[in-house]
């Protein structure tokens, strides 16, 4: 498979199809990274250098969005290897806005991603803080620490050396009268 080299900076972006799902990656906007960078293109990829009119953070949103991906997933060419090109990237639908509307709505999208995302990191802390508070809380009920003793409570030792003791006197009592019945159905019989 030939690849090309290609830069990828500013207004760029870079989509590629692997394994049924397309990945999305981008130059940065607004001048946050000023230096060029090469992206490798095969023909399950394709690279879009966008006007500069158009805002490469929204394109970024609109082109990530699920509904696209599956688009551009399904419309791609190949069943071995999927192969994207410009024709079906033409084809996906997409809003039109202008510069001002894009931006806000870049801003908007990648504030509440943040936000999602804090809130993604502080589930995450708040289930290891549940995960050792409860090794703790089992801890403490193994040792005996959750309520306070009372000293006239049996033993556990003894109470377990107990229901031993009563299962096995059970199980012989079961014995003589499993006996007991075969017993009277011989007779029975006979």
């Amino acid at each position: 498979m030939a690849h090309q080299r290609v830069p990828f900076g500013l207004g760029s972006l870079f989509i590629t199809i692997q394994h049924g799902s397309s990945e999305l990656r981008r130059g940065r906007r607004r001048g946050l990274r000023s230096s060029r960078h090469q992206g490798q293109t095969s023909s399950g990829s394709l690279f879009v250098r966008l006007l500069q009119s158009l805002d490469t953070e929204f394109y970024y949103h609109i082109l990530s969005s699920r509904r696209v991906r599956d688009y551009l997933s399904d419309s791609s060419i190949g069943t071995t290897m999927q192969n994207l090109n410009q024709k079906i990237l033409q084809t996906v639908p997409i809003p039109i806005c202008s510069y001002d509307e894009q931006i806000e709505v870049a801003d908007e999208l990648n504030k509440q991603f943040s936000a999602i995302d804090n809130t993604l990191q502080d589930i995450d802390g708040n289930l290891e803080k549940s995960e050792a508070l409860l090794q703790s809380i089992l801890k403490k009920a193994f040792l005996g620490q959750l309520v306070p003793q009372d000293p006239n409570d049996e033993p556990a030792s003894l109470l377990l050396g107990r229901m031993a003791q009563e299962k096995e006197e059970a199980a012989v009592r079961a014995k003589k009268v499993k006996a007991a019945k075969k017993k009277t159905i011989k007779r029975s019989v006979s």
